[in-house]
């Protein structure tokens, strides 16, 4: 059996630890640009774009930061998921296949259910008490079994437009490619480049 890896180091603290420099080192520059209320001069616009570079600087050391904690978890983890797949892949397919032969048995009980219900009213089931046994022993049969109710998609196209979300990326990628995407454009629009 494969044995995952497990390194015994507190990266909480550790992550704790780097957080909090970060957020001492970047709080003088949140104070100086919340001071900042409007720009009315090329100087006010540049301290502003200095300010918004060293703190944007400061944004990828912390992303680079978390990686080094996140990136070797994340790597765990997908070991993890590669190890248990199989498993977790054979019990689903045996819970569906199983959950299918009990619903064909419980459509088949229904049938007969149904079948005695109308040999009753048609006569031919004369005696109620013959009736109402057999009738407890469908009953008895249905442990497990149970009503639901479930969204089921009919028709797609009919699917009203506040529940459908655009792909933004694809919709990016066909207009960069030049196809037209109706309701949507591709322009230009200004945007600060720090």
């Amino acid at each position: 059996m494969k044995r995952l890896p497990v390194k015994p180091v507190n990266q909480k603290v550790d992550a704790a630890i780097v957080l909090r420099s970060l957020e001492s080192e970047a709080q003088p520059l949140f104070k100086k640009l919340k001071a900042i209320t409007s720009i009315e001069s090329q100087d006010d616009y540049d301290k502003a774009l200095t300010l918004t570079k060293n703190l944007k600087e400061l944004a990828r050391l912390a992303k680079e930061k978390e990686q080094s904690f996140t990136i070797p978890l994340n790597d765990l983890i997908k070991k993890a998921r590669e190890l248990f797949k199989p498993f977790t892949t054979m019990v689903e397919a045996t819970e569906a296949n199983v959950k299918t032969l009990m619903l064909e048995y419980v459509k088949v009980q229904q049938e007969e259910l149904k079948q005695l219900e109308e040999d009753f009213s048609s006569g031919k089931i004369k005696r109620v008490s013959t009736f109402a046994n057999k009738a407890a022993e469908f009953s008895a049969k249905k442990s497990g079994n149970r009503k639901v109710w479930k969204a089921i998609c009919d028709d797609p196209s009919k699917t009203p437009k506040q529940y459908l979300i655009p792909d933004v990326p694809a919709i990016t990628e066909a207009l960069k490619n030049g196809q037209k995407v109706n309701g949507w454009s591709w322009q230009q629009v200004d945007q600060i480049a720090i």
